[in-house]
């Protein structure tokens, strides 16, 4: 059945993302003649006698820029908007009374949240010259991610400079080469660890604020479908309305509580991707291609562009037809559900009088 996979397509990426990994967590080994040196929740691996300008650089405060919208941003919120977001909720998806949206914000959503805001990223800078990286990793010293390679041929060490960042406890240790000229003063090797701090911690909250904001669009979705989509039984030919509803649903969801443009997000969301090749204008929403038939790198291109249509499809429809549109159509469908795409059509236009016929069919 395509309903699955269509259905969390649009958030693919951060479902995964969510999802916890069975890899077991590997901690720093401290190399010879090193020692840790930790100041507050920063942490560096150094040599004897850089101890005191390394500990300087950590205790250095950090800077007051960053996202605009972090976890604690969220939370707060959230907390504040809670009443509001699950009658809102409830009163979307035609439910009898708030009590699942309640659930869902209580027992899921904002402990998740505050889960993020504790999350202490296990990062230790090795605060060390290019020689001396080498003897060590050529010595057999290892870092917990592999990040160090060492290339006989070449003898040098090549470094992979991605974070494999995850925000669970079962992240492993990140060690971040900090590298200096034996002939750098003191101030200088200061300096460049303070910069790699500075840098790492920018894009560390950067990095959580997207993953909060992410993972909680996740949770709306997956609400959604659980208590919207999956009691329809949608069949093939009216997977468009519940990719739209998903998707539009989970947007609004989330700029309510980060204070966003829906509109905005709705349009990143059903744009088209320059990168894939497939426009999303082309997609027959009624007649949707088997993902069976297609290849795996066309399948990819063909389910991005059926979700930014079906998206594009729905809001437009919703726009026009008013927020209490869309619970009279989910009771029409619960009441009497449609047997195929052209009978969903007719409920919606019934309910609504709307026509979407025309918006089905590929331009």
């Amino acid at each position: 059945m395509l309903t699955r996979v269509l259905l969390t397509l649009f958030l693919s990426a951060t479902v995964a993302a969510a999802q916890p990994t069975t890899a077991p967590r590997k901690t720093v080994i401290v190399p010879s003649n090193f020692q840790m040196i930790v100041v507050d929740s920063r942490k560096a691996i150094c040599q004897e006698g850089d101890e005191a300008w390394v500990r300087t650089a950590l205790a250095e405060k950090a800077p007051a820029t960053g996202p605009a919208t972090r976890p604690a941003d969220l939370l707060q919120k959230l907390t504040e908007r809670r009443d509001v977001l699950a009658d809102r909720m409830a009163a979307d998806l035609a439910l009898d009374d708030a009590s699942e949206p309640r659930k869902l914000l209580d027992e899921h959503l904002i402990p998740m949240l505050r889960q993020a805001i504790e999350f202490d990223p296990p990062v230790f800078y090795l605060v060390t010259t290019q020689e001396t990286l080498r003897a060590i990793v050529r010595g057999g010293w290892t870092d917990p991610t592999g990040r160090y390679h060492y290339n006989r041929a070449a003898d040098r060490v090549s470094i992979d400079i991605n974070m494999q960042v995850r925000f669970d406890s079962e992240m492993s240790d990140e060690v971040l080469a900090v590298l200096y000229q034996t002939s750098d003063s003191f101030a200088e090797r200061r300096r460049k660890l303070s910069e790699t701090i500075r840098d790492t911690e920018e894009k560390l909250a950067y990095a959580l604020a997207t993953r909060g904001q992410y993972a909680t669009q996740v949770t709306f979705v997956n609400f959604i479908n659980r208590f919207g989509i999956e009691p329809l039984n949608l069949r093939e030919d009216q997977q468009w309305f519940g990719v739209g509803l998903a998707g539009v649903l989970s947007a609004q969801y989330l700029a309510y509580v980060n204070d966003a443009a829906a509109d905005q997000i709705l349009r990143i969301m059903s744009s088209d991707d320059p990168r894939n090749p497939v426009r999303s204008a082309t997609i027959d929403l009624l007649s949707p291609m088997n993902l069976q038939d297609l290849r795996e790198i066309a399948r990819e291109a063909y389910k991005d562009a059926f979700r930014r249509r079906s998206t594009a499809v729905f809001k437009s429809w919703l726009d026009r037809a008013g927020a209490t549109a869309l619970p009279k159509v989910l009771r029409a469908m619960r009441a009497n559900p449609p047997s195929d795409g052209a009978a969903l059509l007719k409920i919606i236009r019934d309910q609504t009088g709307i026509d979407l016929t025309a918006e089905m069919k590929p331009k």
